[in-house]
């Protein structure tokens, strides 16, 4: 690095926080253009373009570069984004919210704000702001136009679930944000809800803690819809929840050059042994993933809710304390600088945090108590994660609750056990085919497949169907003995990587725009997870063949677990003559998948659906094989938390 001291003086990481309180405009910079590239070569995460090197002005390098987390803050905006990190009085209409394709779709209302004061409800969409439409705005834009001083008034046009627009017109009030709230529910739950990560956080959190943990049996952490915020304050506070020690690691920053910095914790040792539930939702992001990462991989509770957001990267905030000469108006600039792992090598960028139980995160808190019963005659013991979860049989059938219990059961996967009593002395062991037909639960709808127990991958599939990895054929079949096209496979990565954010902008001669699979091939190409065949084409209705499905899992399964990625740097081709009958190409990954990973205790654990020398390379392979090391490669490295 061009100077370490200079990089590491005061600084500040930062999530993008989806908070309605601080905006990101165009005003004029003492930033200047050639300033701006210089910070990006020295912390950029990602390769920059030489067309935007050409750029002369900020906004032409930034727009280059087109990464929604790298931009430039004003003076004003930078003060308000500060304000926006702490617990303090600010400006705002009291929502929380989201960018989708029309404008802001809303999270959360904040209570007693001036949006729940008018009638605006979580899942509303705000289309237009002062006759301004949204469609097409940034996050940031959006923030801009919604941000105001106290008492100005604010017209929006805000789209109801049942699609009718109506027009709101109130003031913009002072708000103070608290970032976490707790109370005790019933059964010995401790709930805390945690809305962003701001300076203040992990003391809320140390003072929740101390205020409920003498009666407490579980711990449930909301962060649905939590956008993230301070990644070392996220530390801090799950931290608290571990048995660990003070400085000890548990995650990891990677930076551009490939180092990698250790995050240890400092945050109070607060004795806690009791199991912790973290709820999560789709719109759960950053910080908050990696406060759920860190609960997985430590195996200190289980994830309910939605798969998260998937945002595994960190921005570092750059202004006058780093920098004088560059910011000497008081601006700033944000840049992407990090990728962040748990102490097991995963990230969650892209992929986002699998939870253990897959339901609707409405529903979440309901189904999280049903795991928290006390005592009971007629009880359900599931074990899940390395914890036994005991379920009160005749709460969770009642009228109030079925549907939550339902919930939870359409939810787990083969793998799971469960174990039933009627008397707290001795379990049996039942299955959730069992229960469905013990209690007559005609709402019941298995997530599992009909068409795979003959092939001997069904636990597999079957698992990766629960958890939504897996997509079939929309009637309850998944086609197991089917062969793939390359188009086909593109697809399922799609779905399996939760690669949402479609590239349209890779090519190839043989992919028509029209095509159903072409925004799903020039993606997995764009995230470097499949290549052409030369010339500029795909092949995309070229069967799949098996050394094909093993490279690219394997080029899948480095990206989002460091260990893996540190492992495959350690092919020697030399020392391994027995992969010859594989291509070139394909034997390290081969080797990687097949040989070189071990299990606990040491021993060889093969991803492949068969040990090596049993394959033919060059056989078309089978949609049950692709799934069964799907399954594999996501279980060994725990991104899928069985």
């Amino acid at each position: 690095m061009k100077n370490e001291k200079r990089k590491t003086r005061a600084f500040r990481l930062t999530s993008c926080l989806l908070a309605l309180f601080f905006c990101v405009g165009t005003a004029s910079s003492a930033l200047t253009a050639d300033e701006l590239k210089l910070l990006l070569n020295e912390y950029y995460l990602y390769d920059i373009s030489q067309e935007a090197m050409e750029e002369t002005t900020i906004n032409g390098v930034l727009e280059e570069i087109g990464d929604p987390y790298t931009f430039y803050y004003s003076p004003e905006e930078y003060a308000l984004m500060q304000t926006r990190m702490t617990d303090q009085h600010i400006g705002g209409i009291g929502i929380r919210g989201n960018k989708v394709e029309e404008g802001m779709y809303i999270a959360e209302v904040l209570p007693n704000g001036a949006a729940e004061k008018n009638g605006i409800i979580a899942g509303d969409t705000i289309i237009s702001v002062n006759g301004v439409s949204l469609e097409g705005q940034t996050i940031e834009q959006i923030k801009a136009n919604i941000a105001g001083e106290v008492g100005t008034v604010i017209q929006l046009s805000i789209k109801k679930k049942n699609g009718t627009i109506v027009e709101y017109s109130f003031e913009r009030e002072d708000l103070v944000i608290e970032s976490v709230q707790s109370e005790m529910l019933d059964d010995g739950v401790a709930y805390i809800y945690c809305n962003s990560f701001t300076s203040g956080t992990n003391t809320s959190f140390e003072k929740a803690i101390d205020k409920h943990k003498a009666n407490t049996d579980v711990w449930m952490i909301d962060l649905r819809n939590n956008p993230g915020g301070s990644a070392y304050t996220a530390l801090e506070s799950v931290g608290m929840f571990l048995d660990t020690i003070n400085n000890s690691v548990i995650a990891y920053f990677e930076n551009a050059k490939d180092e990698y910095i250790p995050l240890s914790i400092s945050s109070k040792n607060t004795g806690l042994v009791e199991p912790v539930v973290v709820l999560t939702s789709n719109y759960s992001a950053s910080a908050s993933e990696l406060f759920a990462g860190v609960v997985r991989d430590s195996r200190a509770g289980v994830i309910i809710g939605d798969r998260t957001f998937g945002k595994g990267i960190a921005q570092r905030v750059l202004d006058k304390e780093a920098y004088p000469n560059y910011f000497s108006d008081g601006d700033a600039v944000q840049i992407t600088t990090y990728r962040y792992f748990t102490k097991r090598g995963n990230i969650s960028h892209q992929i986002g945090i699998i939870p253990n139980l897959l339901v609707d995160p409405h529903i979440a808190p309901d189904v999280a108590q049903l795991l928290s019963a006390q005592t009971g005659n007629n009880m359900l013991r599931l074990k899940l994660g390395t914890w036994n979860w005991d379920i009160n049989l005749d709460l969770a059938t009642s009228v109030d609750q079925l549907p939550n219990f339902i919930a939870l059961l359409e939810g787990l996967p083969p793998q799971a056990d469960l174990y039933i009593t009627e008397t707290n002395n001795q379990w049996d062991e039942i299955t959730v085919d069992e229960l469905v037909e013990q209690y007559n639960l005609t709402e019941f709808q298995s997530r599992w497949f009909t068409d795979v127990s003959h092939c001997g991958y069904d636990l597999a599939i079957n698992a990766l169907g629960t958890y939504d990895i897996l997509n079939g054929y929309g009637d309850g079949k998944f086609e197991p003995d089917k062969t793939m096209t390359r188009a086909e496979f593109c697809a399922m990565l799609i779905q399996a990587f939760h690669l949402t954010d479609l590239k349209k902008g890779v090519k190839f001669s043989d992919v028509p725009e029209d095509a159903w699979y072409a925004d799903e091939v020039g993606t997995v190409a764009a995230w470097g997870l499949m290549n052409g065949v030369g010339d500029g084409a795909f092949d995309p209705e070229e069967t799949l063949t098996t050394e094909q499905a093993i490279t690219v899992l394997a080029r899948a399964g480095i990206q989002y677990n460091v260990l893996l990625k540190a492992k495959a740097k350690q092919w020697n081709q030399e020392a391994h003559p027995e992969l010859s009958p594989y291509s070139e190409w394909a034997q390290q990954w081969v080797w990687l998948m097949g040989q070189s990973q071990t299990d606990m205790l040491g021993r060889t654990e093969n991803l492949l659906f068969d040990a090596y020398y049993n394959i033919d390379h060059e056989d078309p392979v089978l949609r049950a094989e692709v799934a069964d090391m799907l399954f594999n490669l996501l279980t060994h490295v725990n991104l899928l938390p069985l």
